[in-house]
C-alpha cells in the first residue's frame, strides 16, 4: 500500500440526481416542449397531453351552470311578481270584504226600515186609515229592499271567497321556494362538475417540481404514455457530485467521509471542498447509465470502483455545471487499516463493507 498522504482521482466527471417525470393515468401525448440538453426551472410545462375530452367535459358541465343559474334568475323574478301580483290582489280582496259588508250593512238599514213602515201601513190599513194603494206601495218597497239585502249578503259571500282563493294561492310560494331549493342544489351538483373537469384538464399540463437539465426524452407527440412511463429525465442542479473512478488497489485507501478538494475542467482553478459520499462497483470502467443511476453491485472480472464526492457549490456555478463536466478529485486519507499482506480473508472483509455502505 501506498503510504498515507493524498490519492488523486482524475477520472472524475460532474453527476447528480436525475428526476423522472411521467403520468399518472394513461394518456397520449400531444406537443412536447423541451428536447435533449434544455435548461428548465421548477414550474415549467414540459409537456402536454390531450385533452379533448376533458375540455368538452368542462364545457358541459360550465353550460349546465350557466343554464340552471338562468333557470334560477327568471324563478326569482317570477316569484317576486307572484308575491307582488299576491299581495295586490290580497288588499283588493280585504277591500272588496270591507265594502260588500259596508253595502249589505246599509241594505239591511234600509229593509229594516221599510219593514217598520209596511207594519205601520198594515196597522193603519186595519183601521182603514190608509188605501190600499198605500199599503201595496209600501209592501213592494220592503220586498225591494229585503231583495237587495239579499243581493248584498251574497255580495259579502263572494268577496269572502276571492279572499280565501287568495289565501290559498299563497301556498304556491312554498312550492315555488322548494323549486329553487332543487335548482340550487343541481348548480352545486354543476359546479362541482366544473371543478373536477378543471382539475382533470390541469393534469393534462405536465410540469417540473425543480429545477436542471434535460438529459433524456422517452416520448415523442402522439405516442401513449402509461403511468409507469418516463416522459423526460431531469438533472437536477441542486443535488450534484462527482463521480470518480478508482483502482482495485487505491479503493481500500479510501472511506466514507473522507474529505476531497474537488475540481472542474470547465471553471478554471477554482476549488471546492467536499467529502466521499459513496463508494459503489461499476461492471465495467465507462459510464453508461444516466447520472444518479445506481451501478451494480455485482464483480465482474476486472472491476473498477465509483466514489462518490458530494459538494455544495453556489447557485452561480451551479447554474454553470453540465452532467458529465470532466476534473479531478484529490483526497485526504489517513493510515490505512493494518492487515496481513495477501491475507485472502481480511481483504474479502474490507470489500464486503464497501459493497455493504453501497
Amino acid at each position: 500500500l501506498s503510504p498515507p498522504g493524498v490519492v488523486t482521482l482524475k477520472d472524475a466527471y460532474v453527476h447528480g440526481a436525475v428526476t423522472h417525470i411521467g403520468i399518472a393515468d394513461d394518456a397520449r401525448l400531444a406537443e412536447l416542449r423541451v428536447s435533449m440538453g434544455d435548461m428548465i426551472e421548477a414550474g415549467d410545462i414540459v409537456a402536454i397531453l390531450e385533452s379533448d375530452e376533458y375540455s368538452a367535459r368542462l364545457k358541459g358541465a360550465q353550460a349546465d351552470v350557466v343554464r340552471l343559474e338562468a333557470l334560477l334568475a327568471r324563478a326569482y323574478v317570477a316569484d317576486d311578481l307572484a308575491a307582488s301580483l299576491h299581495n295586490t290582489k290580497l288588499e283588493q280582496a280585504e277591500l272588496a270584504i270591507r265594502a260588500a259588508k259596508a253595502r249589505q250593512k246599509a241594505a239591511n238599514a234600509e229593509t229594516n226600515g221599510a219593514k217598520a213602515v209596511l207594519d205601520r201601513k198594515n196597522q193603519l190599513a186595519e183601521r182603514g186609515l190608509v188605501p190600499d194603494s198605500e199599503l201595496d206601495a209600501a209592501r213592494e218597497d220592503y220586498q225591494s229592499r229585503s231583495a237587495g239585502l239579499s243581493q248584498r249578503k251574497a255580495e259579502v259571500l263572494e268577496a269572502r271567497a276571492a279572499l280565501e282563493m287568495v289565501q290559498a294561492n299563497s301556498a304556491k310560494a312554498a312550492l315555488r321556494q322548494a323549486e329553487r331549493d332543487v335548482l340550487e342544489a343541481r348548480i352545486r351538483a354543476a359546479q362541482a362538475d366544473v371543478s373536477q373537469a378543471e382539475t382533470q384538464l390541469s393534469k393534462a399540463e405536465i410540469d417540473t417540481k425543480s429545477s436542471g437539465v434535460v438529459v433524456a426524452v422517452s416520448a415523442r407527440p402522439g405516442s401513449s404514455v402509461r403511468p409507469n412511463d418516463t416522459i423526460i429525465s431531469v438533472w437536477d442542479r441542486n443535488q450534484i457530485w462527482m463521480r470518480a473512478w478508482v483502482s482495485e488497489a487505491e479503493v481500500t485507501r479510501l472511506s466514507v467521509g473522507d474529505t476531497a478538494t474537488i475540481s472542474i475542467d470547465a471553471l478554471g482553478n477554482r476549488e471546492f471542498d467536499g467529502l466521499i459520499h459513496r463508494i459503489l462497483v461499476s461492471e465495467d470502467g465507462k459510464e453508461t447509465q444516466l447520472p444518479g443511476q445506481p451501478i451494480s453491485p455485482l464483480l465482474p472480472d476486472e472491476s473498477r470502483f465509483a466514489v462518490h464526492v458530494s459538494f455544495s457549490p453556489d447557485d452561480q456555478i451551479r447554474r454553470k455545471l453540465l452532467p458529465g463536466m470532466s476534473g479531478q478529485a484529490r483526497i485526504s486519507v489517513g493510515s490505512p487499516d493494518t492487515y496481513a499482506a495477501g491475507s485472502a480473508e481480511t481483504i474479502f472483509e474490507k470489500a464486503w463493507s464497501f459493497f455493504q455502505s453501497s
